[in-house]
């Protein structure tokens, strides 16, 4: 609570050490409270020594004295961190009470009365405006509580393009009053402080002030290990809406996947006596994503919009998700911060697509995740492109884990959705686990070619099942949810249509105005050799031959790109869709593009330098 305002103070400066009037700065400042009646200026700094202030305010009480309280004025953010060390410790025979000032009225405590009236809480202090001019960012004060997002957004881009906008709401899904800006461009945030503050939005004086760079700037601080100077930095490009590679899929995973696929242990596909561990990787990426654009593909997510800058704010991918997570452990953990409407996770894991109801949810879940550990590896988030999803969310779409009753009598069809299937269980063993609650007409695993036999099929690890009666699919879907099937324990939803209506998955080939039987491959690892590329490319189809351009004598062993061409067009676009999206070989990602049938070396050599 403010002083009355017949409380008096004496305002000093550490410089002079007379008693003046000038407006302290005011934002270093922290309170003593409990400091001796009789104390002073030199009292105070002693008990700071060797810190250096810039003013000290005594305040007095309304009948004139000493109120055991003053307020200190620091010139750094560092300076202030280091005088709340002092908590609690000993000024002459009692314990003084440290800490930072709120920044509200009790910013005019200590202020004389005379000079109120010249006193703002708008400060136009020099370093105020290069903290404006350097990050563009702004605090906003004084909002109405049913403010919207678009409507802030739009009045403050008047000024310019706002690249970052947080607007904190409270439980109540009403906004707490306050906003934070950021411009594109620096200087069009000093413009709108000057034209937009106390300018009336919807029906208030909006009230705006330089952010302050949240301690950004602070990494010299005692005791912080270079760990958490790391995270900080991580956190402080959250802002940033640039994104890297979109269907990033971790290692770690792709070795996980290729030992549970394979039924071997993980040491022995990371073998590093093996020749070929980094090419069994490669080509465990390749499967892994292809299977995860396939099922994405299925669940409604639009591929091609992963190409757009333009960013949404409802939808966040989610990366670095350890293998074989379940899709009820990433809604529950995005749930805690907000309503979630969709959640898309492929059955092996690794990656998922989060759509909030609100945008302010997914703000908070955005800052509060990334980076954060999940089992035991960080979450890298990022916004996904607008336009994600074909489809507009409806909240009858949302998936229900623990209860299922009120979707089941709303089915339209008998047909289930079955994932989490263990690769090696058949459509007869699966047909068998279902017919314990009803007739089962048609049961279908989702299968692919299996790249080492002409003529065999690799289980996609999902399914359906259709029954004659909804009433068995009913029964199937409260009964058999969350059971065990081959030691995997399987995931029912209900599928909206009938197998013998489910569409086939056409995807939609890339530009292939150069499609050729030839490919150049790009970004090549200088390890890796002709018999490398060979053992990788191989398994998309028979290969005519492999071009790996040598550098001049003397200056190493390749140039970084290669020529790989197959018998038939049809097998280069087999291998260009597969590998051209995100795989790596030795670390590096793999750049593959059709490559001209009258491509000499030299034009390569140019086009890759």
């Amino acid at each position: 609570t403010p002083r009355p305002k017949t409380e008096k103070a004496v305002v000093s400066t550490q410089s002079t050490g007379e008693d003046t009037c000038e407006i302290p700065t005011l934002r270093y400042t922290v309170v003593l409270k409990g400091i001796p009646f009789t104390a002073n200026e030199a009292d105070v700094k002693k008990f700071f020594h060797p810190l250096s202030y810039k003013t000290v305010r005594m305040t007095l009480d309304k009948k004139g004295r000493p109120s055991g309280k003053c307020f200190v004025d620091f010139k750094s953010e560092s300076d202030l961190r280091k005088s709340l060390k002092y908590n609690k410790k000993y000024m002459g025979s009692r314990y003084v009470e440290v800490f930072r000032d709120t920044g509200t009225k009790a910013e005019k405590e200590g202020v004389p009365q005379n000079q109120r009236k010249n006193f703002s809480f708008h400060s136009n202090l020099p370093e105020e405006s290069s903290t404006a001019a350097e990050s563009g960012r702004l605090f906003v004060r004084n909002l109405p509580y049913e403010c919207s997002d678009d409507l802030l957004k739009s009045h403050f881009e008047q000024i310019g393009p706002v690249s970052a906008m947080e607007l904190p709401r409270a439980k109540n899904n009403k906004t707490k009053g306050f906003a934070y800006v950021t411009y594109l461009f620096p200087e069009h945030a000093i413009k709108a402080t000057n034209e937009l503050t106390f300018k009336p939005f919807q029906g208030r004086l909006i009230h705006i002030i330089p952010s302050n760079k949240n301690e950004e700037d602070e990494d010299n601080e005692e005791g912080t290990s270079f760990k958490n100077k790391k995270l900080k930095k991580q956190k402080q490009s959250l802002r940033d809406e640039k994104c890297w590679n979109t269907l990033f899929l971790n290692q770690n995973a792709i070795s996980e996947y290729l030992a549970h696929r394979m039924k071997v242990s993980k040491s022995e596909v990371l073998d590093p006596n093996s020749e070929n561990s980094a090419i069994q990787l490669a080509l465990g990426e390749t499967q892994l994503l292809q299977e995860v654009k396939e099922f994405l593909t299925n669940e409604g997510v639009n591929l091609d919009s992963f190409s757009s800058s333009k960013r949404s704010k409802k939808v966040i991918i989610c990366k670095n998700i350890p293998f074989g997570t379940q899709e009820r452990e990433i809604s529950e953990l995005f749930s805690d911060h907000g309503s979630i409407g969709r959640v898309v996770l492929p059955p092996t894991g690794t990656i998922a697509l989060i759509e909030y109801l609100d945008q302010s949810d997914a703000m908070r879940a955005y800052k509060k995740l990334s980076y954060s550990k999940f089992k035991h590896l960080p979450l890298y988030l990022e916004w996904a492109p607008e336009e994600a999803f074909s489809s507009e969310f409806k909240p009858s779409d949302k998936k229900v884990y623990a209860t299922v009753e009120d979707d089941l009598d709303t089915m339209e069809h008998a047909t289930l959705f079955v994932k989490n299937l263990n690769f090696d269980t058949t459509e007869t063993q699966l047909k068998e686990f279902f017919e314990k609650c009803g007739k089962v007409t048609t049961v279908s695993i989702a299968k692919k070619p299996n790249p080492k036999s002409a003529s065999g099929f690799l289980s996609r690890g999902y399914g359906f099942v259709e029954f004659a009666t909804k009433d068995s699919a009913k029964d199937a879907m409260k009964k058999l949810n969350g059971k065990l099937l081959q030691d995997y324990a399987v995931e029912l939803k209900l599928s909206e249509k009938q197998i013998s209506k489910i569409p086939e998955n056409v995807k939609k080939s890339r530009n292939l105005k150069e499609a050729s039987a030839k490919l150049l491959i790009k970004n090549i690892p200088f390890e890796t050799t002709k018999k490398d590329l060979r053992k990788l490319f191989c398994a998309f189809g028979d290969i005519k031959h492999i071009r790996l351009p040598k550098k001049l004598a003397g200056t190493g062993d390749h140039r970084g790109f290669a020529f790989v061409e197959y018998s038939s067009i049809a097998e280069a676009r087999k291998a260009f869709e597969a590998t051209g999206d995100s795989t790596h070989i030795y670390g590096r990602r793999l750049v593959v593009e059709w490559a001209k049938e009258d491509a000499t070396v030299a034009e390569m050599r140019e086009k890759t330098a």
